[in-house]
């Protein structure tokens, strides 16, 4: 999938707009709707402790870059003040009572439990590169329930990285003889261009075998890609699971 920048002055008032970014990117990602708070905190700390501690009220900028590789969001956010390795701070004592404790210290640590990964690096530059990795942003679920017709319900994102999993679940049914299959598609949130290719060649792979393959289930975004892409017109489509099994009646 593509990457998505922003470039924005360091400055407290933009952390909003920083947050706008990250939500819609995560979206148009197809990352999981459930852990954006996550990366909303993890990305808000790392750029106030850019602005207030890297640039300490000077001007400079900053930039968010995020990409997602396979079943990880990557989030990269450069600036060009004093390097500065937010790694190498300690974590606070929480054992500690308040009234002894001082005040701040746990932006970082919120950072750090926010995602799986974080590390730093020194651009050649002489500014700083902090890397945010969180996994399994995009996770999918299919589950079987075999019969005179099969019906895979899938859940989750159906998109470039998950797309593999569904063609492999459904061959694994196709090649036990059950071809005929009910792609319950109730639980699908966000489906891409993979997904599509996985919709063909399950239908496809079906047809072969003198089966064949039809949708259930459909929600209101993965309607609006069927329909662009003109899928509605080649897949058979039902309000139901039960409309999708009686289709096959006679067969």
């Amino acid at each position: 999938m593509s990457t998505k920048s922003l470039h924005i002055a360091a400055e407290l008032k933009n952390l909003a707009a920083i947050r706008r970014f990250i939500e819609k990117t995560a979206r148009a990602l197809g990352v999981d709707p459930a852990i954006v708070p996550d990366l909303l905190l993890a990305v808000d700390e790392a750029a106030t402790n850019i602005i207030v501690h890297g640039y300490q009220g000077q001007e400079g900028p900053i930039e968010v870059e995020v990409e997602r590789e396979g079943d990880a969001l990557v989030i990269r956010l450069r600036d060009e003040a004093a390097p500065f390795d937010p790694t190498a701070i300690p974590p606070p004592d929480l054992s500690l009572p308040l009234e002894q404790r001082s005040p701040g210290g746990v932006g970082i640590y919120l950072m750090r439990q926010c995602v799986e990964q974080v590390t730093h690096r020194c651009t050649p530059q002489g500014g700083n590169e902090l890397i945010l990795v969180k996994k399994g942003v995009g996770k999918m679920q299919v589950k079987t329930t075999i019969g005179p017709v099969t019906v895979l319900s899938v859940t989750g994102y159906v998109d470039a990285a998950t797309f593999p999993q569904l063609i492999s679940e459904a061959a694994q049914v196709l090649d036990k003889g059950h071809v005929n299959l009910v792609l319950d598609l109730g639980g699908v949130d966000y489906i891409s261009s993979g997904g599509l290719i996985a919709l063909q060649t399950i239908a496809g792979r079906a047809a072969s075998r003198g089966g064949k393959a039809v949708l259930c289930c459909v929600r209101e975004q993965v309607a609006k890609v069927l329909k662009i892409s003109g899928f509605d017109q080649r897949l058979s489509i039902f309000p139901d699971v039960a409309a999708a099994m009686a289709s096959f009646a006679g067969t």
